[in-house]
This record gives C-alpha cells, structure tokens and sequence, in this order.
C-alpha cells in the first residue's frame, strides 16, 4: 500500500507576476527620468512645441507643477496624499503576492498603477509637487 503524499501548495509567483513588477520598475525608473528632462529643458522655457502643421500646434508640453491630485484637487495636502498613495502600495503589492489578483490583464493593469504611483510617490517626496 502506497502512502498518501501531501501536495504543497507552490508560492512560486507567476511570469506574468514577475514580469508585470519588472514592468513597474520600468516604468518608474522611465518615469523618474522623462521628468529630470522636463525639468531640465522645458522647466525654464514653460512651454514647448513638438509637431506644428501649417501654423497649427498639434502636439505640445506645458510644464506643471501639481501640488495636489487629479486635476488639483487636494492643493498642499502632500503629507496626506503621500500616506494615502504609500496604502494603496502595499495594498495593491498585497493582493499580487496573496495572488488574490491572478488574472492576466488585471495583474498587468496593477502592476502599472503601482508603477504611476510609486512615480508619483517620489514626486512627493522628493519634490513636494508632481511634475
């Protein structure tokens, strides 16, 4: 008679898990350094435009220094938007490792916003406004 073997369960993560946290780092790494040339080159100037057609601006950058949220909401609340980005982090890394968020799409979907937020964490932090 065979003896019953337990099956453990894998904590491996998935590729697409750790794909999509690489993703992140990405993203936050490209995130950091787009800012550092906008600050660099557009900061001074205020304003740049990149594709112009027969006199029209079709495509341009303004720079903006956003002390708040979306759409300035939230203006000089940096300590509190700092706390409540910091959350949403360890809530967002939280249901990746748990694997409670295990559908492709949706762990690819999370893994930017942990990417944008972690960005604009930094932002925060290091700057007191997000550019």
């Amino acid at each position: 008679m065979k003896k019953a073997t337990k099956k453990s369960k894998t904590t491996k993560p998935s590729k697409t898990l750790v794909f999509g946290l690489i993703a992140a780092v990405v993203s936050v790494a490209l995130d950091q350094w787009s800012k550092y040339e906008v600050i660099k080159t557009i900061k001074p100037i205020g304003f740049k435009n990149l594709i112009e057609v027969n006199g029209a601006q079709i495509l341009n950058f303004t720079y903006v220094e956003n002390r708040g949220a979306s759409f300035g909401i939230f203006q000089g609340q940096i300590p509190l938007l700092s706390i409540i980005t910091g959350l949403f982090l360890i809530f967002a890394l939280y249901l990746l490792i748990r694997k409670i968020i295990n559908e492709k799409a949706q762990i690819w979907a999370l893994c930017m916003l942990i990417g944008g937020g972690a960005g604009n964490l930094i932002d925060r932090i290091a700057r007191g406004y997000v550019v």
